[in-house]
């Protein structure tokens, strides 16, 4: 069994249970969840950082850690009215995950520079921003395909000859 399944399946699954709930925010239930974060740390404090990937003991760390930092961001941010590049990247985010890795690997074939200071200036300048476009065209695509189809269902059948 893959080791990361262990890790993330079960922030998968609390983030599905916790979708149909309110998440914790009164000041007492937020420092809780902090301190509980915290202390499933400890187990992974004497691990190599690079190796946590595939330590079960990191698994409690990963979940409450998550909540804790989501629940914690989203109290914080709840007043907050987010900026139209944040929300036009909120919207493009899972085309990003889904087509990070295929552009990734196209761009290094294309070109990928043989030195690390260039490497990283054209991850960061040339790749993340191609990968970034063509997500938030695909979703506005995907977004455009689902609208035509919900007007075409909600269109009244006695307008038809």
């Amino acid at each position: 069994m893959d080791m990361r399944l262990i890790l993330y399946f079960p922030c998968f699954a609390a983030g599905i249970f916790l979708a149909a709930r309110s998440l914790p925010s009164s000041t007492l239930s937020l420092i809780g969840l902090s301190l509980l974060a915290a202390l499933s740390l400890v187990p992974t404090l004497a691990r190599a950082s690079w190796r946590l990937e595939g330590d079960p003991w990191a698994a409690p760390w990963a979940l409450f850690g998550s909540i804790a930092v989501f629940a914690v961001v989203m109290r914080a941010g709840r007043n907050l009215k987010s900026p139209a590049i944040l929300t036009q990247f909120s919207e493009a985010s899972f085309f990003m995950y889904l087509l990070h890795r295929p552009l990734y690997f196209w761009m290094q074939i294309v070109w990928f520079p043989s030195t690390e200071k260039a490497q990283v200036f054209y991850l960061l300048f040339v790749c993340l921003p191609i990968i970034g476009i063509v997500a938030w065209l695909c979703q506005r695509a995907y977004t455009g395909f689902l609208q035509r189809r919900e007007v075409r269902v909600a269109a009244p059948t006695s307008a038809l000859p």
